[in-house]
């Protein structure tokens, strides 16, 4: 399989080039916008030079002087910054290392799917069409500016060495899902609660399937639940050993500065029933007959199109109508955990599309987890658990491709005794997908200043004193905010009381008034 899993790598490689048209060709000096998509060249070249400089300082940023942990008002990205780290380091151009990690979350969540896929179908044609509905689908397509969105590429690892540690307990897959649960996490928070949840469930879906085969008499293969559970346990344990010191500042700045999100709040960044029918306005196989919406919506970006694609659905149907046995189990699994994650996409209230509510006064379960789950409240976009409806759907379309074969050759894809590829037909439903997620040109491009365009100035800042430093005008200026000094000060990490984040402290409006 060793063949295979490099062929489908090097795939995942050319279609997150052609797929991501024309950013790919301007990686060292160019962005897909001059909002967010700076504010995470900020905060992915902030991590990798304070993993250097001072770890212990890695909150600590250089905005809103003289705020403390101002890190802590956005994602943390820090799994992009490792990325990021030997590019930024060797070239001495951040926007290099941002643009190659958002080209490696591509790359990996198809990757990261592929194997997951290949280990529960044992089809490599079948995780090769998973790998592309996860890593090319239309939410990830339409949100190539807001890195902290793109980072599911560790999901699909986590799962796959959770299957692993279920199956053999052993200690390197509990270190292996540790690794990729923690990455996750120190991502993007918000996934880090998604793949939570698709642990737990994972977990409790496994042992009520133990309990129900034994109940009937039937065997049931795996380890002893005693061993499986004490493995279970120290992953958990480390985890949160390991998590919870970059969590702690979240929780801090939240309680001193009241940062926390309302139930309303949540509602103009919540899925509603017409965006799962929507898909880009520049879809070059579905745009002229799925509506499309490119208008600004609250946080200036469209509404977000969430169709999963025809392909997609009619896979996983057919998976589902033809499963049996232990493959039947899991796709039930996979199948409630998209459902589960669609609804709360959907946020606190069901909306028919943005800004038209239902009219029904009954809350949704995402209000219920705002109130008792700890830290809930700090989350502002919903949206965000289609990544999950999405992961979910592209396993179930993985069943979907082996699923009219015999159980041999669907199973193992053997032919001579030799692992295939993929048939013909898999490579063409890869096509297929490929071409529902075409969006041409699928990136815009705005070129940001680099290496020797960069103005002089900034390069004295860094070798004159280490005060703080104020540009006008600042960042929060009539025409939406300007992001371009945040990132100019990668270039000499001096403080400011500027910035621009997901939260804003109470007394910047006062400085940029009286500014």
């Amino acid at each position: 399989m060793r063949r295979a899993t490099v062929a489908a790598l090097l795939l995942f490689v050319v279609l997150s080039l052609v797929l991501t048209y024309p950013l790919a060709l301007h990686m060292a000096d160019a962005v897909e916008d001059r909002q967010d998509a700076l504010l995470n060249v900020w905060i992915t070249a902030w991590d990798g030079h304070q993993l250097l400089s001072d770890p212990l300082g890695l909150f600590d940023a250089n905005i809103f002087f003289p705020y403390p942990r101002t890190l802590a008002y956005s994602e943390l990205l820090l799994g992009n910054g490792l990325l990021a780290l030997p590019v930024t380091a060797a070239t001495g151009n951040p926007v290099l290392g941002y643009n190659a990690a958002l080209l490696l979350s591509f790359v990996l969540s198809g990757l990261g799917t592929y194997l997951l896929v290949l280990r529960l179908t044992r089809s490599p044609g079948a995780g090769l069409v998973a790998g592309t509905i996860f890593a090319f689908s239309a939410y990830r397509m339409t949100n190539l500016a807001q890195a902290q969105l793109l980072t599911t590429q560790w999901m699909p690892f986590a799962l796959l060495a959770l299957f692993q540690l279920m199956r053999r307990p052993r200690a390197r897959y509990v270190a292996v899902f540790v690794l990729f649960f923690c990455l996750q996490s120190l991502s993007s928070f918000y996934y880090a609660i998604l793949l939570a949840m698709a642990v737990a469930g994972l977990i409790l879906w496994q042992l009520a399937v133990r309990v129900w085969l034994r109940a009937r008499g039937r065997p049931y293969g795996g380890a002893p639940v005693p061993r499986m559970a004490l493995h279970l346990l120290v992953a958990a344990v480390l985890c949160m050993l390991i998590v919870l010191p970059f969590a702690v500042p979240y929780f801090q700045v939240q309680r001193e500065l009241g940062f926390e999100r309302s139930l309303a709040d949540s509602e103009p960044f919540s899925a509603s029933l017409r965006q799962y029918v929507m898909v880009s306005p520049d879809s070059v196989f579905h745009g002229r007959w799925l509506p499309s919406d490119d208008t600004p919506i609250a946080g200036g970006y469209a509404v977000d199109a969430l169709f999963p694609g025809l392909l997609a659905l009619t896979l996983a149907l057919w998976g589902l109508a033809r499963g049996r046995g232990r493959t039947r189990r899991l796709q039930w699994f996979f199948l409630l955990l998209a459902l589960l994650s669609l609804v709360l996409s959907f946020g606190p209230r069901l909306y028919l599309a943005p800004g038209e509510p239902v009219g029904l006064e009954v809350p949704l379960p995402y209000a219920w987890l705002y109130s008792v789950v700890p830290g809930f409240k700090a989350l502002r976009a919903p949206v965000r658990f289609d990544a999950l409806v999405m992961l979910s759907l592209a396993v179930l379309a993985g069943y979907g491709v082996v699923a009219g074969r015999d159980r041999q050759a669907g199973e193992r894809q053997v032919r001579g005794g030799k692992p295939v590829l993929a048939g013909a037909g898999a490579l063409l439903v890869v096509a297929l997908v490929v071409l529902e997620s075409l969006a041409w040109p699928a990136a815009q491009v705005e070129a940001v200043p680099v290496g020797s365009d960069v103005p002089p100035v900034y390069g004295w800042l860094a070798d004159h004193g280490a005060g703080p430093v104020l540009e006008l005008p600042m960042a929060f200026t009539p025409g939406g905010p300007q992001l371009e000094y945040q990132y100019l000060s990668t270039y000499h990490w001096r403080t400011t009381p500027d910035g621009y984040s997901g939260f804003v402290p109470p007394k910047h409006g006062q400085i940029v008034y009286e500014m």
